[in-house]
């Protein structure tokens, strides 16, 4: 990573959300209006992309949070020996790069980061099955398909990343 860019929690008194626009007014609205008020209320964690240079201006964030899935909505070969319902993960529920640094690898960067935290996580705090993220189109799917996702069952926009996948990418230094 860019020695001068920073992933951070979002600090409302320090990062400028308004400045921030990514072509996707939904994305948009939820880091103006929504990501602080989620962290605040503990039901979803934003993280953000700054230059150290520039460490008000967002480049780009990412929202992690946790839910419930069934095992229906597990890939088959992941479900093994699980129970049927209630099965903790975590949702990637937000990533957005600002326009004016899309085509920099930067979601790349922040979904490494996630999928990093993730892990910490795992081993850390409180296991899950896996990442889950809902993609906007076949593009945004292919590309979460590149780090490891697999497509569920009924929907190839909602995704999967698997614990044993997450693990394996990032195995225990200690």
């Amino acid at each position: 990573m860019n020695r001068d860019l920073i992933i951070c929690l979002l600090d409302t008194d320090r990062h400028d959300r308004d400045a921030f626009d990514c072509g996707e007014l939904a994305l948009n609205e939820y880091l103006q209006k929504t990501a602080s008020q989620h962290l605040k209320k503990g039901v979803a964690n934003t993280y953000i992309l700054v230059n150290s240079a520039e460490s008000n201006r967002i480049m780009g964030f990412f929202t992690l949070s946790f839910l419930e899935v069934d095992l229906s909505e597990v890939p088959a070969k992941y479900g093994k020996k699980l129970p049927r319902s209630h099965l903790p993960a975590v949702k990637l529920a937000r990533l957005a790069i600002d326009k004016s640094c899309q085509g920099k690898n930067y979601g790349r960067l922040l979904l490494v980061d996630a999928m990093h935290r993730v892990a910490a996580a795992i081993r850390n705090t409180a296991g899950v099955v896996g990442l889950f993220v809902d993609a906007k189109n076949q593009s945004v799917a292919a590309f979460y398909e590149k780090f490891g996702f697999i497509p569920l069952r009924d929907n190839s926009l909602s995704l999967m990343i698997p614990q044993q996948t997450i693990l394996g990418l990032f195995p225990d230094k200690t």
